[in-house]
């Protein structure tokens, strides 16, 4: 995985941290992403569902050149 978490940390370097929305975004993820990490442990079927998304928005990103 870590060449999809250098796409999503280069997403959100040259992106999200470039405007006041997305550093709002970010911060919301930053405090929020520990509890909701925590509560996706108890559900098999919810990882995956993330795991699906999280690759989907790195294929969207690496296709729309965002990275």
């Amino acid at each position: 995985m870590s060449g999809e978490v250098k796409i999503l940390s280069r997403f959100r370097d040259n992106h999200l941290l470039t405007n006041y929305c997305g550093k709002i975004f970010v911060k919301l993820y930053y405090k929020y992403s520990p509890k909701i990490a925590d509560y996706l442990m108890s559900s098999q079927a919810l990882r995956g569902m993330v795991r699906l998304m999280l690759k989907l928005l790195v294929n969207l990103t690496k296709f729309l050149n965002l990275c």
